[in-house]
């Protein structure tokens, strides 16, 4: 039998997994360059994070290359703000104008929050110039159950032009889960104003493997039963990397699957993600046809839980592309971009990520707390003991992958158990009295 090992952690509250070495990178800035008819390297964009005391972005600027002056101009920005929960409330965004050389207006989307941190509202508005204010345009409306899973989310667009001025529906998801809180079935419906009624347009069904990875996505139109529209199948690794995804359409004059384009993916002995290739289905030769391909480097020094980022809701909607599940399991340095012509590869797109330095104690004031986990490893089930003053507290698990696999509130001492996980490093976090604590969970 393994001997039961305790571990006496003492944590440190940060925004994005701040824990491991005591000297973190924090990602400031990434550039994009473009291979020329030279076979140059050229300047095309870059983006350039500003974070706050707590490692939160308040600010992040997307730049052009001027080619003519040989210089970076400004092009937009984006400042963010946050309750005292550190959740994403306001989101403004700025176009750079370059006759008044300053920053105008565009947009402000705005988030609210459940009690348990989940978006129940996200309102879109415009800048009206002629009246200078901002106008409404769209929100989305979520539900969720009791186990925090969404059920639903109702989308409205605002009437500016009616009198008086009103939110009307305009379409509606429902989301059914599993026992195991995966989604396995989708509605969409429309809102028909001159019948007052919801009517069914479109859904989608889901099934997974055992480990929970999700093995299709199929989707379906209403037009008086349902008729298949298209699908995705994936294949996964023994360590859950997802190595494929088919992408296929319904043909209706043959009756049958017809496969469009095909994603394949390469990783490396510590998971990370190093290749992606891109194809396409060659109807002429009934074979696949690969157009593209992205390689990935990285510094394994460094792995997630050394890193400072974005919010995973900021790198989500990132117009760069940063994927946090895939890019990140270790420092990642950036990618190449290749064309397949002519039978060779052709470099056209380099995008390089940069990085500081920054000391844990400087980037907040310590919360600190002595927490017992044990076993740590684990096999089966694990126990967190805090202190008597606190009598509950969430307890969220991650994979390497930053996909979140647990969330439950349990008590000082209460068994998590662990039994269907593989073997590896989680991470994990748990909230206690408003805030975020987080360590490492090693299972064998």
């Amino acid at each position: 039998m393994k001997p039961k090992l305790t571990l006496t952690a003492i944590l440190i509250l940060l925004t994005v997994f701040a824990f491991g070495q005591d000297v973190k990178q924090r990602l400031d800035s990434t550039v994009v360059q473009y291979t020329n008819g030279s076979n140059q390297l050229i300047n095309q964009e870059k983006d350039v994070f500003t974070y706050n005391a707590d490692s939160l972005v308040t600010e992040l600027i997307y730049y052009e290359w001027d080619l003519g002056n040989s210089q970076w101009k400004k092009d937009v920005k984006d400042e963010y703000s946050y309750d005292e929960d550190n959740n994403l409330t306001e989101l403004l965004f700025f176009k750079w104008d370059e006759n008044f050389n300053q920053w105008l207006y565009y947009s402000k989307t705005e988030y609210s929050y459940d009690a348990n941190g989940n978006i129940i509202l996200y309102s879109w508005m415009y800048w009206d110039e002629s009246i200078s204010q901002f106008t409404y345009t769209t929100k989305w409306e979520y539900t969720y159950n009791s186990n925090g899973e969404m059920i639903q989310k109702i989308r409205y667009n605002w009437l500016e032009y009616t009198n008086p001025n009103q939110w009307r529906a305009h379409s509606k998801y429902d989301y059914t889960y599993d026992v195991n809180g995966s989604l396995i079935i989708d509605f969409l419906f429309e809102w028909i104003e001159s019948t007052s009624e919801w009517v069914i347009f479109d859904k989608r069904e889901y099934s997974y493997d055992s480990n929970l990875n999700r093995l299709k996505k199929t989707e379906y139109r209403w037009l008086e039963d349902w008729v298949f529209i298209d699908k995705n199948e994936f294949t996964y690794d023994i360590n859950d990397n997802q190595l494929q995804v088919i992408f296929y359409d319904w043909d209706d004059q043959s009756s049958q699957w017809s496969a469009s384009d095909k994603r394949e993916y390469d990783y490396d002995g510590y998971n990370n993600r190093i290749q992606s290739r891109f194809y396409d289905w060659n109807y002429n030769d009934s074979d696949w046809k690969v157009n593209k391909k992205y390689d990935y480097s990285y510094d394994n020094t460094f792995s997630y839980s050394d890193l400072i980022l974005p919010s995973i809701l900021i790198l989500e909607n990132y117009d760069g592309g940063i994927g946090i599940s895939v890019f990140f399991n270790h420092l990642a340095h950036g990618y190449v971009g290749y064309l397949y012509i002519d039978s060779e590869w052709v470099e056209n797109y380099n995008a390089t990520y940069y990085y500081s330095e920054q000391e844990v104690t400087s980037v907040s004031e310590i919360n600190q707390m002595e927490l017992n986990v044990y076993p740590n490893p684990f096999s089966d089930f694990v126990t967190f003991s805090i202190p008597d003053n606190f009598d509950s507290f969430t307890f969220e698990l991650f994979d390497l992958q930053g996909r979140k696999i647990i969330s439950e509130e349990i008590r000082s001492d209460e068994k998590v158990n662990m039994e269907g996980l593989n073997e590896g490093l989680y991470f994990y976090n748990l909230i206690i009295d408003g805030e975020k604590m987080s360590g490492k969970l090693m299972k064998q």
